[in-house]
């Protein structure tokens, strides 16, 4: 099962051209609080840094270790204990990278960020016309998704009939940080509430069998039909 542990406290945060004042802020956050009446668009647009100490327990060592930004404003460049981990553009967009060869287990590790809020030609949304004010900061939640080796990356339920009967499909990825020693079993099971009472049906469990090889990740694509709210199961 997979394990998030939120990281929107106890940041540091500061100008990069100011490293002496310093001050603890709480995720999401702007790099500059604006007036309601006019200001000028650049006040925020500038070089800041986020900086976090946590410490990840020793039991979580085998597992893979992914940090996430839902949104930073708008050029990141991450690093883990002095150790560069991944440079993102684009502030409208989350991303995230898998730390689990950059930390210490069991003992305390430093993230920091450093977050560029200037508009740039080569960043989106910049490089010709908008009309409205971009900010700056780390203004949507961080947090550390802990996984086992193979895990499922995604996965995507969606119909593609209705009639006679509902068919679901669901698209399961599977991330792979290994060839599996041996095959993988992958089991759907859908659940539904009939015409509305307490889900405590199971309408169509089904097994799908998978030996995935060297692919980083894999896709299983799977249907099954059940019958419409009212009828019979």
């Amino acid at each position: 099962m997979k394990q998030r542990i939120y990281l929107n406290n106890d940041w540091t945060f500061w100008h990069e051209d100011n490293p002496d004042v310093k001050e603890t802020v709480r995720l999401p956050h702007a790099n500059v609080e604006t007036p309601f009446n006019y200001f000028d668009e650049h006040i925020y647009q500038f070089v800041s840094v986020y900086e976090k100490t946590v410490t990840i327990p020793k039991e979580l060592k085998g597992k893979l270790l992914f940090l996430t930004f839902e949104g930073a404003a708008h050029k990141a460049d991450v690093f883990v204990n002095g150790e560069p981990v991944m440079s993102h553009q684009n502030g409208y967009t989350a991303f995230k990278a898998d730390i689990s060869s950059f930390v210490k287990w069991g003992k305390e590790n430093t993230i920091k960020v450093v977050l560029d809020s200037r508009e740039t030609l080569n960043v989106p949304p910049f490089g010709h016309v908008i009309d409205y004010l971009t900010y700056g900061g780390i203004y949507r939640e961080v947090y550390l998704d802990v996984t086992e080796p193979t895990h499922i990356e995604d996965i995507f339920v969606y119909t593609t009939d209705i009639t006679p009967q509902i068919v679901f499909r669901a698209d399961t990825t599977l991330a792979l940080s290994e060839v599996p020693g041996s095959n993988l079993f992958l089991q759907h099971t859908i659940l539904r509430d009939g015409d509305g009472a307490p889900v405590d049906v199971v309408a169509f469990p089904y097994l799908s069998r998978a030996c995935l090889a060297s692919e980083a990740f894999g896709t299983i694509s799977e249907a099954a039909a059940i019958a419409k709210p009212g009828d019979t199961v």
